[in-house]
């Protein structure tokens, strides 16, 4: 497990979850959300602000993006932010949702190819870590049961 540096944790939602886990283990962290916080977390800076309005004007050892990307006008925008916000041999983790899932053509979800995440990476000398693809029924935050079609990805800075 890495310990301590520097994390932004991108949708952290108003319970700082994974930020407050990452302040534990020792990292400085910035947490972004359009939501409040409900609590000041020690060693958590929060920024009250949508990605796509956020400027990245330092550099983080890690950065968590999970379930953000894909209700951004442009995942692949975003997701390049953070890859140039990640220092040398820095760890990203993030979820993008695939073509198969419920939410594919509805609303305001962006959903991609898995080729189209893999070619982005490479070209921004990322090497993956890890690559999972799951499909199945689940869960939203909100209690209803959809159908997931969820990339995950944890990829690190060459």
């Amino acid at each position: 497990m890495l310990r301590g540096g520097t994390a932004c944790d991108v949708g952290a939602g108003p319970l700082l979850n994974e930020s407050k886990r990452l302040a534990q283990f020792g990292y400085q962290v910035d947490a972004i959300d359009i939501a409040e916080p409900k609590e000041v977390v020690p060693g958590v800076n929060f920024y009250n602000s949508q990605i796509e309005d956020f400027s990245f004007d330092k550099k983080f050892s890690l950065i968590l993006a999970q379930n953000v990307l894909f209700f951004t006008q442009n995942p692949f925008t975003e997701l390049k932010k953070l890859l140039e916000a990640t220092e040398p041999a820095g760890v990203v983790y993030f979820t993008m949702l695939g073509k198969k899932d419920e939410w594919n053509g509805k609303g305001k979800v962006v959903c991609v190819e898995k080729e189209e995440i893999d070619s982005l990476l490479v070209q921004n000398n990322f090497e993956i870590v890890f690559k999972s693809e799951e499909e199945g029924l689940g869960k939203t935050m909100l209690g209803a049961t959809k159908f997931w079609h969820m990339y995950r990805y944890i990829v690190r800075k060459i």
